[in-house]
């Protein structure tokens, strides 16, 4: 089995030595934090210093590496008494375990590094918080490279939590809630129709107005109002003779 196969799969839970000989376990998930194991070939040596010193400045300086946000975890085969000596001298500031017999190196897939030339190669696994392996980095010869690498993981996973938390701040929608009415345009010109709630509590009346039609003399002289009068009929001259 190689390191890569453990990669979407769930960490394997870790109980070894740590520095100061109190037993240390490492249970995947369990306190709801990310967490960064970064396994290496020897304590005291120049880039194994390195990389652990980049590891305590980072939880130092760095937001994302502050404690109650993620543990930092490193683990070589050196004895308990090697690496007391190592941590206390570098004022390491997190948990620093001792596999003498490597079998943590095998059960996370670690085997040899730069083609054999050391003892086991050095790698680095990301766990999320629900205790899921993300990715591995495996660079024996590139020391600096590793705490990159955890900090750029270290800032998505701090994104997908983000994400996670406006998904469950929206409020959902009542089940049973009415659809809304479709809303209906207004058409320009049309005429707008109220309804007026009738009252049954008492019967209406419906009342027709009739209105008769007038008489024909009243037609009539309806219809000459407003003309001119009729010039009157001219009258024939009396003669004297006639009398």
């Amino acid at each position: 089995m190689s390191f890569q196969s453990l990669i979407g799969k769930a960490a394997p839970a870790i109980t070894l030595k740590n520095y100061d000989g109190e037993s240390f376990t490492f249970a995947p998930g369990e306190s709801g934090l990310p967490a960064a194991l970064f396994f290496y070939p020897e304590s005291g040596t120049y880039g194994c210093t390195r990389e652990a010193c980049q590891f305590r400045d980072a939880v130092a300086t760095k937001d994302t590496f502050k404690p109650g946000k993620v543990q930092i975890i490193g683990i070589s085969p050196d004895p308990v008494e090697k690496q007391k000596a190592f941590v206390e001298k570098h004022k390491l500031t997190y948990p620093v375990l001792s596999d003498g017999d490597k079998s943590t190196f095998k059960t996370y897939g670690i085997g040899k590094g730069m083609f054999g030339f050391t003892p086991v190669a050095r790698v680095t696994f990301v766990v999320d918080k629900k205790g899921t392996v993300r990715d591995a980095l495996d660079a024996t010869i590139n020391y600096a490279a590793h705490s990159k690498f955890v900090e750029k993981w270290l800032d998505k996973l701090q994104a997908e939590d983000a994400k996670e938390g406006v998904k469950e701040a929206a409020p959902a929608p009542p089940s049973n809630a009415p659809a809304p009415a479709p809303a209906q345009a207004a058409t320009a010109g049309a005429p707008v129709i109220t309804e007026v709630p009738t009252s049954t509590s008492e019967p209406t009346e419906t009342v027709t107005a009739t209105t008769e039609a007038p008489a024909p003399e009243q037609a009539e002289a309806s219809s000459t109002i407003g003309q001119p009068a009729p010039p009157e009929p001219a009258t024939a001259p009396t003669s004297s003779f006639l009398k």
